[in-house]
């Protein structure tokens, strides 16, 4: 079923249950404010049970979740939300819900530009701005939605649900829209206080996931940052240093890098936003496996580090150094310049048959030259490979 004919059936079923439904939320802002939206949320004083009957009867697949909201989807691409009006409150930092009318559940929306009501009629079908007629609002919608910013609702709107939190980041990148002075400092202050170390790793994954459809990644993540979420601090000050500045590395595989870094326990929540970590990030697990195996070994050497280390690419190395920042930084800073110049080729001319024996030479030469610590160019090195080369 098409989007307009389910909101036909909607009001048919207005007229035979005797009640109200309103567009609600998101869907009245975007129409003030000229944008297209694929979500249409609406709310209502009547049984949830009742309407989700009525629709399933007409040929759609609804889901009735625990509150009382019906979710379906519609052939034309429309994501439909209808929840019952409900009073929310929290006590003992659980959440408790009951009926409601249309002024306590305004009063549990999150921001104000989501607070604006608006009957569904067979005029607001048209489309045209005068029959969107507001039924009713929070008294800053209007100001708010003029002014271009995100205000919440009441100062403990983010210790009560700090999902809120990266709603509000997701709007404002999403609308272009700041976020109101005194909600910013909510925010910071929320973050400050590990509010958000209360939401669950689902209800995590879902919020990212929304944030990131929507904006920019890396805006994101920035944002998020600049008002103090600790998990992505790090992150931020690694993409911000001078190490990756002097790789010249596109925007794009810096982004790459600080998503990786950031969310690395928790990396395949990416893969549909960057397809390519999840290549990178198998290749991080097996390496991952190596180092820890070398840092447990009693007889480990600078000479191992470097053989699990030489080559990789950047991207593997910056994920490695977010749990083994040391030995990362001492392949960098103290082994790679002992990196041997000598190959193959040049052994040739030197009179060395291919196989295992050409690489046998190459691999002592390596190791000598990082465990003595040995400078060498390459024509040292030549000289060198005459004591032992004749072993092989």
């Amino acid at each position: 079923m098409r989007a307009d004919a389910v909101l036909n059936e909607l009001i048919q079923y207005q007229r035979e249950a005797k009640t109200v439904l309103y567009f609600v939320g998101g869907i009245v802002r975007d129409f003030y404010l000229d944008r297209s939206t694929d979500d249409i949320d609406l709310t209502f004083d009547g049984s949830a049970t009742e309407l989700a009957e009525y629709l399933s009867e007409r040929g759609l697949n609804v889901f009735l979740s625990e509150h009382e909201t019906l979710k379906f989807d519609t052939v034309d691409g429309y994501h439909f939300d209808i929840a019952t009006m409900r009073h929310e409150w929290y006590e003992s930092g659980a959440l408790h819900q009951e009926p409601s009318g249309i002024d306590l559940d305004l009063r549990r929306r999150d921001f104000t530009v989501n607070t604006a009501y608006a009957v569904l009629n067979p005029m607001t079908l048209t489309n045209e701005k005068g029959e969107w007629t507001l039924y009713q609002c929070h008294p800053l919608f209007r100001h708010d939605l003029a002014c271009g910013q995100i205000r919440v609702l009441h100062e403990a709107s983010f210790r009560e649900d700090p999902t809120r939190l990266f709603r509000a980041v997701k709007l404002s990148l999403q609308l272009d829209f700041d976020i109101e002075l005194k909600t910013e400092v909510l925010m910071r202050n929320a973050f400050q206080s590990g509010y958000d170390k209360r939401i669950s790793n689902g209800q995590m994954r879902i919020l990212l996931e929304r944030l990131f459809s929507y904006v920019d990644a890396a805006r994101g993540i920035m944002k998020l940052n600049e008002l103090g979420w600790t998990a992505v601090k790090q992150g931020v000050k690694d993409l911000e240093n001078d190490y990756l500045s002097s790789l010249n590395m596109s925007e794009e595989d810096q982004i790459r890098i600080l998503m990786a870094r950031c969310f690395i326990e928790k990396m395949e929540w990416l893969y549909s936003l960057y397809p390519q970590l999840s290549k990178l990030h198998q290749a991080y697990l097996k390496i991952h496996e190596s180092l820890a195996l070398f840092l447990n070994n009693p007889e480990k050497n600078d000479y191992m580090l470097f053989k699990i280390l030489y080559n990789k690419k950047v991207e593997i190395l910056e994920l490695l150094s977010v749990n083994y920042e040391d030995a990362v930084k001492r392949y960098r800073e103290n082994l790679l310049k002992y990196a041997i110049h000598l190959n193959g080729d040049i052994l040739k001319g030197q009179g060395v048959q291919s196989g295992r024996g050409m690489g046998l030479i190459l691999e002592r030469l390596q190791e000598e030259k990082i465990n003595n610590r040995l400078q060498m160019t390459l024509e040292d090195e030549i000289k060198y490979i005459e004591r032992f080369k004749d072993e092989y």
